[in-house]
């Protein structure tokens, strides 16, 4: 954690308010897009996001650093209550908002088009995987944190992490080439 950002969530954890303000609005980006890319509604991404910053705030008296950044315990948060939606709708969605796959207008090139099929390809794929593995890829890939973030983050081990990712990552690539031949031929050049 960066000295300015622990100063802060010290602060905060006193009850500072603009402490835990300066805090948000660092934070409130990454953890409204990654809640957004798993849930897929922005209505409900704004909702979970607001109450991942509730239940922070009425928490900081008990956080603990413990050598991470404060994002990582704030998306520890978010990917609970995901769950906890998750479990309320018995189905996760890790659909990309339709804000960010708006159809392409007439003057877009063959590669902006080729792009779009295919991460609309990968967000199929992705979503045909189990729970855990879809999570695991999403903070990987998508929130780009090392695998000792991400088991904090799902309450595993390092090890455990790499090894769902790994097989996350394998039955990725067999659903992805069972749905593309152009995967296989990629795969194998």
């Amino acid at each position: 954690m960066e000295p300015e950002e622990a100063a802060l969530v010290a602060r905060a954890a006193e009850g500072d308010a603009g402490a835990y303000g300066e805090l948000y609005d660092s934070n409130v980006d990454r953890v409204f897009r990654h809640v957004l890319y798993r849930v897929g509604q922005v209505q409900e991404a704004e909702d979970i996001t607001a109450q991942v910053f509730l239940n922070a705030w009425k928490s900081m008296h008990r956080y603990r650093p413990m050598g991470h950044a404060f994002a990582v315990w704030l998306l520890r948060i978010a990917d609970n209550l995901v769950i906890t939606s998750y479990r309320k709708r018995r189905q996760v969605n890790y659909a990309v908002p339709e804000e960010l796959t708006e159809t392409i207008p007439d003057q877009a090139s063959l590669g902006m088009l080729d792009r779009q099929v295919e991460h609309e390809t990968l967000r199929q794929a992705l979503a045909q995987l189990n729970q855990e593995q879809q999570r695991v890829l999403v903070l990987r890939f998508v929130e780009d944190l090392p695998s000792a973030q991400v088991a904090t983050i799902m309450g595993k081990s390092d090890g455990a992490v790499r090894v769902l990712q790994y097989r996350a990552l394998l039955a990725l690539r067999t659903i992805l080439s069972q749905e593309s031949p152009l995967v296989e031929a990629r795969s194998g050049s």
